[in-house]
């Protein structure tokens, strides 16, 4: 890992740079997408469309080990990190990227139960 992979403010490491420089928008005072609910500003439209789970409910990250289910993957993450490492399922090392496939993510499964995020418009500010 050279010096340019780590984040200069929060010194989160990253294995490319691209996803540095990705990363490095969340720290910018240009934060054009705004949630239609709260007015909470984003600098990707990705990280407000994953934020929306906390206003519609959804919950599409569940738990192979246990009933618990989460809005975003890294509470999975840490849930399985703290708690289930070594049961019967993969243990998890810290740090480690799993894609949604594998966090056991289900988009599907709380269809038609909440509100979902494709009703709010994650369009760029026009201020």
């Amino acid at each position: 890992m050279s010096p340019r992979d780590i984040c200069n403010t929060c010194y989160k490491e990253f294995p490319q740079l691209s996803k540095l420089e990705k990363h490095e928008l969340s720290h910018s005072d240009n934060k054009s997408f705004r949630c239609q609910v709260c007015q909470r500003p984003f600098a990707q439209a990705s990280q407000l469309k994953s934020y929306l789970h906390v206003h519609t409910g959804v919950k599409p990250f569940k738990c192979q080990c246990c009933v618990k289910s989460f809005n975003h993957n890294v509470s999975l993450k840490n849930l399985v990190t703290r708690y289930h490492q070594g049961e019967s399922g993969e243990g998890v090392e810290v740090g480690e990227r799993r894609s949604r496939r594998q966090w056991n993510y289900d988009p599907e499964e709380n269809e038609g139960q909440n509100e979902s995020d494709s009703d709010f418009d994650l369009e760029e500010d026009r201020e």
